[in-house]
């Protein structure tokens, strides 16, 4: 996926931040992580869907770095 389309995705995420939109990334149909917006916020929330674990971004530049380095 190219980064610009990912970086989209993520702005979208946040401006219906009013609603819960959650996008799944995936690698060889292998989901990878769940992206959604906090509610109300500019926070993303990134969803490690193997080991279960949830980090926080404040703003879409740092989570489009992580989710990049994973799905490329």
């Amino acid at each position: 996926m190219l980064i610009d389309s990912t970086k989209m995705m993520l702005e979208t995420l946040c401006y219906y931040k009013e609603v819960e939109i959650t996008h799944t990334f995936s690698k060889d149909e292998q989901p990878l992580l769940k992206t959604s917006c906090v509610k109300n916020t500019d926070t993303l929330k990134v969803a490690f869907i193997q080991n279960e674990t949830i980090e926080y971004y404040e703003n879409v530049e740092e989570a489009l770095c992580i989710i990049g380095k994973l799905i490329d």
